[in-house]
């Protein structure tokens, strides 16, 4: 509890900040290794509280992933499209991680992002973010909720540079287009040749949500010189299986669909998809797959009515 009364959230507003208000009961875990934050909807006063439990126990805590080769190729092409200025969405993970190693020399990027993570705190001791090119909670970075090691925790404490705000809020898509410059940057796990993203399941079984990706790949449409990225490895099971695929299997979901995608970044390059023709569409997506796979489904697009007729030779033995 602050001096005037109130307790914070602390790492996450997302869902229980806007239930306040409308709560019967209040029950207060209160646990002095918590950060207190700042934000709309995160702040309790003692008044509103009809009971506390007292916790000791340190708050969880994920460490940063191990980066590959893949990993910081795919940072490299983002970064090389994020400019001067921009308003990031980036969240928790390898290839994320990877597109924050490169943002150190940047200048006056915001974040304006669902979940905040651990490379936030290099990008603001390089000088990279200052949030001052925002037009929308100018000077602030904006997130819903926080996950990553101490050292995160300790950089948001009493911050009042940075707001914590409920999905509501955040994701909300007239927010969203109000950003102007903003890059979504979000992976998947696998892309058909229309540019549809399954980042749910796998083999028809779910391991994820759609989280704020559904939400930013709409808003990001609809902002002033908006990007919005896709990420992820061309291949899976060292090398055997190509994440690009002439149709998403049976059982997959369509977290982005064909209409809200933008742009797909593998290790091999980036696909621009935006605007253009399913032909286009299968023919970028192709280039940006592992070399081993890109005659093969060449050959499935052109069958599909996706690419022109070539001419494939086949050796029959008897």
């Amino acid at each position: 509890m602050d001096e005037n009364g109130y307790f914070s959230l602390g790492t996450s507003v997302s869902y229980v900040g806007p239930l306040l208000a409308d709560a019967k009961t209040i029950i207060l875990e209160v646990n002095e290794n918590m950060p207190h934050t700042f934000g709309e909807e995160n702040h309790i006063h003692i008044s509103q509280v009809a009971g506390i439990v007292e916790n000791q126990v340190m708050v969880p805590t994920v460490s940063n992933p191990e980066l590959s080769d893949k990993d910081y190729k795919i940072g490299q092409t983002i970064a090389d499209i994020i400019n001067n200025g921009d308003t990031l969405q980036i969240g928790f993970g390898a290839m994320p991680n990877a597109v924050m190693e490169f943002l150190s020399n940047h200048r006056d990027l915001g974040i304006y992002t669902e979940m905040l993570p651990d490379k936030i705190v290099d990008l603001y001791e390089s000088g990279a973010i200052t949030n001052q090119n925002k037009s929308l909670y100018k000077g602030k970075s904006r997130a819903t909720f926080v996950l990553g090691t101490r050292r995160l925790y300790d950089f948001i404490h009493e911050n009042e540079e940075i707001l914590f705000l409920p999905c509501n809020v955040t994701n909300d898509v007239r927010n969203i287009a109000q950003l102007d410059y903003l890059v979504s940057v979000n992976s998947t796990v696998e892309v058909d040749f229309l540019g549809q993203c399954n980042s749910e399941t796998i083999n028809g079984k779910y391991y994820s949500s759609s989280g704020g990706q559904a939400d930013f790949t709409k808003g990001v449409r609809l902002t002033k010189n908006g990007r919005g990225i896709i990420c992820l490895y061309s291949t899976a099971k060292n090398d055997t299986i190509s994440k690009i695929v002439p149709t998403l299997p049976q059982g997959a979901v369509i977290t982005t669909s064909k209409n809200d995608v933008d742009m797909i970044v593998t290790e091999f390059g980036k696909a621009e998809l935006k605007a253009k023709t399913i032909q286009e569409r299968t023919q970028a997506l192709i280039n940006i797959t592992h070399p081993k796979f890109r005659e093969e489904l060449a050959f499935q697009a052109t069958r599909m009515g996706f690419l022109p007729q070539k001419n494939f030779f086949f050796v029959y033995q008897t």
